[in-house]
């Protein structure tokens, strides 16, 4: 009795043993994507660690695990290397967390760029306002709101002209733009009327561009000025080195003027005087007090009559010596004949 109770037991016993043997290899076949041998099967594959190890049991490293280590997000192939939100692939500065892009291609990152849409690569920025001098409208002063009331491109403070579109300088401080000025580097001038390059405050004949001095104050410039340094003479008419105004005798023809108590009826023509012969030109050339408005050449020598009574006509020529000075003798004819 006691030997049968005893084989029943190591019978149990045996049973008992084999099917844990069993049930261990089972759990162990089911659990091989197990990521630990917990008895049970795993559904999703373990994540990545960053080791490459291979999670999934299949001889490679792991595709869609969550790389912890700067790589692929998402499963998506491209790295965010500087951890900016940014991938590599778009990022202009991949190394850079605080750089994305470079809209002026200057090699300097938008957020620290001074200027964002104009190259400047060194950054120079001599006012230290903030922006660059290629795009600050005023580079040499302080200018962070960059206004610019008219629109010239040139800031207010170093606008001399700041609602005025067409100026922005006057270098010689006299209140006229340089664009204006005739004489942008002169306070004394602003103005060349008659384009002589001599300004309009210091010209003595601003309108006349052949004259710009008049040293005697006669009002006749020097340019024109027989005697410029002599206030009383500015004419000599007759080449002999004396003034009109002294010379008795301006047209040199041997008499002296009528108005300085001489004979000379014209003292600027030296064709009349008292010596010269009278000749038909409406003129008194012999200065007799008479202008020849005629001339008598006598009775007439040939007379034509026609049909009807008093129809006639008389009439004689003669020389009259030259007349409209051409070197030779005219001729003049006399009046209608009158009996």
């Amino acid at each position: 009795m006691m030997s049968q109770t005893r084989f029943k037991i190591f019978t149990w016993l045996f049973l008992g043993f084999l099917v844990l043997g069993v049930n261990a290899c089972t759990s162990q076949a089911r659990d091989e994507h197990n990521g630990s041998a917990d008895g049970s099967v795993d559904e999703v594959p373990p994540a990545d660690d960053g080791s490459g190890d291979d999670g999934t049991g299949d001889g490679t490293g792991d595709e869609n695990g969550g790389d912890t280590g700067g790589g692929d997000e998402g499963g998506s192939g491209s790295q965010d290397t500087d951890g900016d939100g940014v991938t590599d692939d778009v990022d202009e500065f991949p190394t850079d967390p605080a750089e994305t892009n470079d809209t002026d291609g200057d090699g300097v990152g938008d957020n620290s760029d001074n200027c964002v849409s104009d190259l400047n690569a060194d950054q120079t920025d001599t006012d230290a306002d903030g922006l660059g001098d290629t795009c600050d409208n005023c580079a040499d002063l302080g200018n962070e709101a960059q206004t610019d009331t008219d629109s010239d491109g040139a800031g207010d403070v170093c606008d001399a002209f700041p609602d005025d579109a067409t100026e922005t300088t006057d270098t010689d401080g006299d209140g006229v733009g340089d664009n204006t000025d005739a004489f942008p580097d002169d306070a004394t001038e602003t103005t060349d009327t008659d384009g002589d390059g001599i300004g309009d405050n210091s010209d003595a004949f601003p309108e006349d561009p052949d004259e710009t001095v008049d040293t005697d104050g006669d009002g006749v410039g020097d340019n024109s000025d027989a005697f410029p340094t002599d206030p009383d003479e500015s004419a000599d008419s007759d080449g002999d080195g004396l003034g009109d105004n002294e010379d008795t005798d301006d047209d040199d023809d041997g008499f002296d003027a009528v108005a300085d108590g001489g004979s000379d009826c014209d003292d600027t023509n030296a064709a009349v005087n008292p010596d010269a012969a009278e000749i038909f030109d409406l003129a008194d050339n012999d200065c007799d007090g008479v202008a020849d408005l005629g001339m008598d050449l006598g009775d007439s020598t040939s007379v034509g009559t026609g049909k009807n009574m008093y129809d006639s006509l008389g009439f004689k020529v003669a020389f009259i010596g030259d007349v409209n000075g051409d070197g030779y003798a005219d001729m003049a004819a006399s009046a209608p004949y009158n009996d």
